[in-house]
């Protein structure tokens, strides 16, 4: 697909897009075309989330995307799972999949996080990573960075209860209500998520 432009003549005048397709057997990617991806405007719900369309690519760089479902091995059950992403030596992600989880008084009157349920499979979108919208007595707050996310609330006494993230990132696991960390997910980062506009700045933290 090549798209003209009239932008100014020391920039992008046109893009080429191109998505080739593979799947994971054992350790090696092979290409597969089995289920091919369409490339167009309009926004593409995918087994990855909503995918908002195709458009020139303006800001430089190589996106990594990476989505589908986390499995036990062996099919047992567990409460906790690692996945990690590591492309060449410059791009290293690494998330923790939890079962469900809630904050619950501890012995010290403090909210603590219960023992996750154990699980077989879950779905690696940013709907089970932090975000969400949290009640406050004058209306809904809505956590900007994700508003399709679980696990935020305005305050301690409101998350009681109520449910954690069911996935993390490893190096900020959340430890207390108050914890607000940017969401941990993979495949197709949501268009109105506030990170998109991070982005811009060079904090590449998708």
């Amino acid at each position: 697909l090549l798209r003209g432009g009239t932008r100014r003549d020391d920039t992008m005048l046109g893009c080429v897009i191109a998505r080739p397709s593979f799947r994971l057997d054992g350790d090696e990617w092979v290409h597969d075309d089995s289920e091919p991806w369409p490339i167009e405007r309009a926004p593409n719900d995918t087994p990855l989330g909503t995918m908002w369309g195709d458009l020139p690519l303006l800001l430089g760089g190589v996106d990594v995307l990476l989505g589908g479902t986390i499995h036990a091995p062996k099919g047992d059950k567990t409460g906790r799972l690692e996945v990690a992403v590591e492309v060449g030596r410059a791009f290293r992600r690494k998330l923790v999949v939890f079962g469900e989880r809630s904050w619950q008084r501890g012995a010290d009157g403090t909210l603590v996080a219960t023992r996750p349920s154990p699980f077989r499979s879950m779905q690696l979108g940013y709907d089970r990573a932090f975000g969400g919208m949290a009640e406050t007595r004058v209306g809904t707050l809505p956590d900007g960075n994700n508003l399709a996310g679980m696990g935020y609330y305005f305050d301690v006494e409101s998350a009681e209860g109520q449910p954690l993230p069911n996935i993390e990132r490893a190096e900020a696991l959340v430890t207390s209500p108050g914890d607000k960390p940017r969401p941990a997910g993979l495949g197709y980062y949501p268009r109105d998520g506030g990170l998109r506009g991070a982005q811009l700045y060079g904090d590449a933290i998708f």
